[in-house]
């Protein structure tokens, strides 16, 4: 009897060991016209990508129908705190959901170094007149060490004078890169 009570806790203790490590997640309404105020989650896109950065949690920021002009770039930027979570931003779709750089800004750029799970989604927006004065692209740009998925997007009317300049552009670096 005595080696049967050994061996159930080791079976309680590696379950424990095993089990999935649950991140938490916080999801913004971004709508036109809303206020810097993301502690009812319903705030403008910048406050949203700033409380993002800063939450330590997965985030997800729909933007719902409208446009949304940018008279600075939209930027999600982790760099020094290094948060290694996933970032997913839908929009109501590319024919409703617009993103404007007025042919001054680029649009949105998401710096996330934070590790393999800084997986960046974007899905469902228009990007539209975006200019970069870089080598980097005018309507969206990532930077991640982890996956990027784009899609149900629409690019047009960005400019740039190098190789990144047009719609859009992904780079990424390995872990310790």
């Amino acid at each position: 009897m005595a080696t049967i009570r050994p061996i159930k806790w080791m079976c309680v203790v590696g379950a424990l060991v095993l089990a999935p490590v649950l991140v938490p997640a916080a999801t913004f309404t971004i709508t036109p016209g809303a206020d810097n105020d993301c502690t009812d989650f319903d705030c403008d896109l910048q406050s949203a990508l700033n409380q993002a950065v800063a939450n330590g949690e997965d985030d997800t920021l729909t933007v719902e129908a409208g446009t949304y002009m940018a008279s600075t770039t939209f930027r999600y930027d982790d760099v020094g705190q290094q948060e290694d979570c996933a970032l997913t931003i839908s929009g109501a779709g590319s024919a409703q959901t617009i993103l404007s750089g007025n042919s001054q800004v680029r649009i949105l750029h998401i710096d996330a170094q934070g590790g393999d799970n800084s997986h960046i989604t974007v899905q469902g927006i228009q990007f539209t007149a975006g200019r970069s004065v870089d080598d980097l692209a005018a309507g969206l740009y990532v930077n991640t060490k982890g996956d990027v998925t784009v899609k149900n997007c629409w690019f047009h009317h960005n400019q740039g004078p190098l190789s990144l300049g047009g719609g859009a552009g992904v780079t990424s670096s390995p872990l310790g890169g």
